[in-house]
């Protein structure tokens, strides 16, 4: 795993995840401002998972996959499973559980997971 922040202000990851939060804007539910806050990118090896988890106090999070891999991004309250494609993007709600299993497959994924947070004037 990199940084927290590596991709956060990387003008080409921005466009891409600037298309979803246009969709989100055009498709969802109104929602207050928010922005891109961390992006770090994710490396799963022969034999690697994700443990369940959440992504907290963050709005939206999401996962950008570089490369095609087997290893399935599993949403268990919802029973929805997806499958890692090249150039792919995935918007969630960061409150939704989710993980993968071993990667069973010899050749790494690689991805870019991300947090969108509420935009705050204080």
């Amino acid at each position: 795993m990199t940084s927290w922040w590596l991709f956060a202000k990387d003008p080409k990851f921005i466009d891409i995840v600037q298309e979803g939060i246009d969709y989100l804007d055009e498709h969802g539910p109104s929602l207050p401002r928010y922005r891109l806050k961390e992006a770090w990118g994710i490396k799963t090896g022969f034999r690697d998972k994700t443990n369940r988890h959440t992504h907290g106090a963050a709005i939206f999070a999401g996962v950008y996959y570089l490369n095609d891999n087997d290893q399935t991004l599993y949403f268990p309250e919802l029973k929805i499973e997806v499958e890692p494609k090249k150039n792919k993007l995935v918007m969630f709600s960061a409150f939704l559980d989710h993980y993968t299993k071993l990667n069973k497959q010899k050749t790494e994924k690689y991805a870019i997971a991300f947090n969108l947070f509420e935009e705050k004037d204080y």
